[in-house]
């Protein structure tokens, strides 16, 4: 039950006192589970929906390495 609870607070325009209300919870203890969700000490349901589901993409610049000509001539015997 608590981790339905917590993941109704993530629902958007949610917010920790509606939620708490209607589940007629303290909202300290309904932060308290969210804390621990945040920490990965309560696992979340997960949702099932019919739409695609998007997740964010990080591009980060690879590790400076040598080019590409210097590792075609490691090694490489002439």
């Amino acid at each position: 039950m608590k981790a339905l609870v917590v993941a109704d607070t993530l629902e958007p325009g949610a917010t920790v006192n509606a939620v708490a209300d209607r589940y007629g919870v303290q909202p300290n203890q309904l932060s308290a589970w969210r804390r621990l969700a945040k920490q990965g000490k309560l696992v979340l349901p997960s949702v099932a929906t019919d739409e695609p589901i998007f997740a964010p993409l990080v591009v980060c610049d690879p590790a400076p390495g040598p080019s590409s000509c210097e590792r075609l001539s490691i090694g490489a015997q002439y």
